[in-house]
């Protein structure tokens, strides 16, 4: 519906410069005329450069006009794109909040129920951060020279998270056992060989992998993010 509405004001404008251009010369050639056949100090001469005065009028109302409009233009582009950087961050606020949701009860709990629950939100969360990887491709520009840097730290983090899936995938049914045979082995106790879960203890101390693959990135990605929808405003 903007656009449209955009396009429309466009043609209005367009219209208005033909219409102002139009006018302004035949006021010109009407004033000419006159002033080639009226002496001075006459009322013919006074019309034309009345005719004269009315032009210049015409088409400096007409140029202001459309400096007006196209000032309006960029801040209503600029609002634009500020609300759809702005989503992009909640979308990225909204992941993190689930992650550290679940990386909060682990810690807690560190049961093999605990796990399963919190690995299977992990592992919805990756899906999210891939459409936002690919909205962000199809946003191209939207963060200006931070648009690669933000789309790499999205990729990284999701890599990340897909490492604790792929775990997760390999260990939650030795997980599940253990956790049956005795409820009251934590997490730690039950990574060994047969299933290690290095992911998830790092997950769960923000060990060097937790910082390096997810902390670091998702910090680089929303400065960016803030620095472009928190910009200060063009008045």
């Amino acid at each position: 519906m903007s656009d449209v509405i955009r396009a429309v004001g466009s043609w209005c404008l367009r219209v208005l410069w033909v219409l102002a251009a139009v006018l302004a010369l035949a006021f010109v050639l009407i004033a000419y005329h006159l002033f080639r056949i009226a002496g001075p100090d006459t009322f013919e001469r006074a019309i034309a450069e009345a005719l004269i005065e009315i032009a210049f009028v015409v088409l400096f109302g007409a140029a202001l006009t459309h400096l007006l409009q196209r000032a309006a233009r960029v801040r209503a582009d600029e609002e634009a794109a500020r609300r759809e950087q702005l989503d992009f961050l909640r979308r990225l606020a909204a992941v993190h909040s689930q992650v550290a949701y679940a990386q909060r009860l682990m810690d807690v709990h560190r049961s093999g129920k605990t796990y399963a629950e919190e690995h299977r939100r992990l592992m919805r969360v990756v899906p999210l951060l891939e459409e936002i990887d690919m909205d962000l491709k199809a946003a191209e520009g939207l963060f200006g020279a931070n648009q690669s840097e933000i789309e790499e730290s999205v990729e990284q983090i999701a890599a990340y998270l897909a490492k604790g899936g792929a775990e997760y995938g390999r260990c939650h049914a030795s997980v599940d056992a253990a956790s049956h045979a005795d409820s009251a082995r934590t997490i730690s106790d039950m990574s060994d060989a047969a299933c290690d879960l290095s992911w998830t203890l790092d997950f769960l101390s923000s060990g060097k992998e937790f910082v390096a693959g997810y902390r670091i990135p998702l910090t680089a990605a929303k400065a960016a993010m803030r620095k472009h929808a928190y910009r200060p405003r063009v008045r």
